[in-house]
């Protein structure tokens, strides 16, 4: 075998082809090995004629008719071939004006090609198989749409059957939130509704409940359980209008109360005064003894109303260690045991870092001796969880805890700028994520670019396929910093040799988008093609399936390009 110049455009071909690869004029030298190809041609063609592969016996034939347009034996086979056609089906003319014209470079081809086999435009039934893979590509984004919706479907039932089973166990903090996020996920959704409704219900039957057992505790004189149910309705962030006439009377009857405790020291004053008085009528004569009886009497009423004025320990142990047996000594001692009791429960809760166990305490002694100092507590811990967290829920927290905070300022300034910075990265988190959102016109633009690369290999187009990539290219086949004129060799490699004819069937090419650190995006493909070789000598290798990876820029330029050859024969 040996390379000529074609005398038609003067492209090298080998004298073993028929015709020109390039511009498709007949080989005007001949050897004899073209008579044996002849041969070979003739009999490939006759027998798919009688197989009936009348597509592959119409190509040997015009094959060598294009070279040689007078050879009998295939004008003759030509002729069989139309008879056959039409025989095989009446409509199909099969005259030389079965064949259309490539409006682009004028070459015949069959009105059934679905692109010139010259310069790979697209015929009317390559636009039809085109829009083919336009409504496939629009069912899959369907049908990606749809397993979305299914998936969020999915979520919101979670959703909801986590917030029924909290409404059942009348866990209403965890109730409120997930009815929020179903009532934001879908705000018009009827099943939600009713289902926030049903906690409406709930809630104003536990407030209901609560105010209920409330009353029955006030009309008993429980003070101590009715305190409870009102730290209830507290921790439940029930309306304070809804429980207030009860927290009034509450707070009347322990008034009532402390007023009762007094008046009975007043009137045990009074009681011992008429009985001192007539114990000093009775025993006037024993004077010297009654004025210092009198005196100590005085004393004792004057620390016993320290005990109740101060309520300070070192008043009671003065008032119980100079009147072990006084007159107000039992009260004193239960005033002291109550003391100690709630100065015991301080200390275990003190240097808590627990918010809820400092405002159970508050809740409790609202009027007891460490009010001020678990209200401070309290104001500390919570200053140092917000200072923590950082972030604006944090600092409303606060705020909500501890209303005359001294932070309160403080923490006003930090959650509205935070509550800035979180609304400024929410909105750069979903640029970035829109910006990384790989779009039809992208994936096309991908598409298009891989195709046209392996379209301007199979027709031999250099410059075509030099105008689909960067120089130098990142990585080419392996090699780093590829040239064009490395792709330029790789296209020559595969026409080279006794190759006249290259086609590429690219499969489905699958897109996935990322971001550089420049932020710009980058787009990689995966794909596979087979690639079918016409060469003289089919007994080399014809046919191969690749599998490929190519790296493309926001220029649509191919930087990088990797192949994978899985089948040959």
């Amino acid at each position: 075998m040996a390379l000529i110049k074609c005398r038609n455009c003067g492209h090298n071909v080998s004298d073993r082809a028929a015709a020109c690869p390039k511009c498709g004029a007949p080989v005007s030298v001949q050897t004899p090995r073209t008579d044996a190809i002849a041969d070979v041609m003739y009999r490939e063609a006759l027998n798919s004629l009688k197989q009936g592969r009348y597509d592959v016996a119409r190509q040997y034939i015009d094959n060598r008719l294009a070279a040689f347009p007078s050879d009998a034996r295939f004008l003759e086979l030509k002729n069989r071939l139309e008879q056959a056609v039409s025989a095989a089906n009446p409509q199909v003319r099969n005259s030389a004006a079965d064949l259309v014209s490539c409006p682009h470079c004028g070459k015949q081809m069959s009105p059934k090609a679905l692109k010139c086999p010259q310069c790979g435009a697209l015929t009317p039934s390559g636009e039809r198989d085109k829009e083919r893979l336009e409504r496939e590509r629009r069912q899959k984004e369907a049908q990606e749409r749809e397993r979305e919706r299914k998936q969020k479907a999915e979520r919101e039932a979670q959703m909801y059957k986590a917030a029924k089973a909290s409404l059942d166990s009348k866990d209403f903090g965890s109730a409120r939130n997930h009815i929020d996020g179903l009532l934001q996920l879908d705000p018009d959704n009827e099943r939600y509704k009713r289902l926030n409704k049903d906690y409406q219900v709930a809630f104003e039957q536990r407030v209901k409940d609560l105010r209920r057992t409330m009353k029955d505790c006030l009309d008993s004189g429980r003070l101590d359980d009715a305190q409870q149910d009102l730290c209830q309705l507290v921790a439940m962030k029930a309306d304070e209008s809804s429980y207030k006439d009860l927290k009034d009377r509450l707070d009347a009857a322990m008034e009532q109360h402390n007023a009762d405790v007094v008046a009975a020291a007043k009137k045990r004053k009074l009681l011992i005064g008429s009985i001192a008085g007539i114990i000093l009528a009775l025993v006037l004569a024993a004077g010297g003894y009654v004025f210092y009886q009198n005196g100590a009497n005085q004393r004792e009423y004057e620390a016993w109303q320290q005990v109740e004025k101060t309520g300070d320990m070192q008043a009671i142990e003065d008032y119980l260690s100079n009147y072990p047996d006084g007159e107000h000594a039992a009260q004193v001692k239960d005033f002291k045991a109550s003391l100690q009791a709630v100065g015991e429960e301080w200390a275990k809760i003190e240097k808590s870092d627990d918010p809820k166990a400092l405002q159970d305490f508050i809740a409790k002694h609202p009027d007891g001796p460490y009010h001020d100092q678990a209200v401070e507590a309290l104001d500390n811990v919570m200053w140092k969880k917000a200072t923590a967290a950082g972030t604006s829920a944090a600092y409303e927290e606060y705020m909500a805890q501890c209303p005359q905070g001294k932070h309160r300022g403080e923490a006003q300034q930090h959650a509205n700028q935070q509550a800035e910075q979180e609304q400024q990265q929410a909105q750069q988190q979903a640029e970035l994520k829109a910006k990384q959102q790989l779009t039809p016109a992208e994936s096309s633009m991908v598409t298009s670019r891989v195709s046209s690369f392996f379209s301007a290999m199979a027709n031999r187009n250099g410059s075509a396929m030099t105008a689909c990539v960067t120089s130098p290219m990142a990585s080419f086949l392996g090699k780093k910093n590829a040239s064009y004129s490395d792709v330029t060799a790789y296209m020559n490699r595969i026409h080279s040799g006794d190759v006249y004819g290259v086609k590429v069937s690219m499969g489905k090419i699958t897109v996935k988008k990322t971001l550089n650190a420049q932020g710009d995006p980058v787009y990689t493909a995966t794909f596979g093609f087979d690639q079918r070789l016409n060469r003289e000598d089919t007994s080399q290798e014809t046919f191969a399936h690749y599998n490929g990876t190519a790296t493309v820029n926001a220029q649509g330029k191919i930087t990088s390009l990797g192949l994978n050859k899985t089948t040959h024969y």
